[in-house]
């Protein structure tokens, strides 16, 4: 009899840099994914022990960001925890900081409704 052991449970936290795509955006020709950034050379050597072999397989991204802006990301290899996450039941609140260019032009009504999401 074989038994099957689970595997470990991983939360990366990982900043996306500018240029790289999230996983849910289709990949084009020379784009650059940013489930490329998890290699050896890229992860901390205090963390390294407790990562599985690579490359990694099956990580899972809770969220996502555009290419052309930078920030964390979280990974997993939990489903379940993927979804607590960025599941519509979640309410997990989500901060964003964002700079607009040309917005000295903008009249007020223009900037009010800018920000209203």
């Amino acid at each position: 009899m074989t038994l099957l052991r689970k595997p470990r449970q991983l939360l990366l936290a990982l900043h996306k840099p500018f240029s790289f795509l999230s996983p849910s955006t289709d990949a084009r020709a020379n784009k650059r994914l940013a489930i490329d950034l998890f290699t050896p050379e890229n992860i901390a050597p205090s963390a390294k022990k407790f990562m599985p072999k690579f490359p990694l397989r099956g990580l899972l991204c809770a969220g996502r960001l555009d290419a052309d802006s930078t920030g964390l990301m979280l990974w997993t290899n939990d489903k379940v925890l993927q979804e607590r996450i960025i599941g519509p039941e979640s309410n997990v609140e989500k901060e964003y900081l964002v700079r607009v260019t040309g917005h000295e032009r903008w009249s007020e009504e223009q900037r009010e409704s800018a920000i209203q999401l």
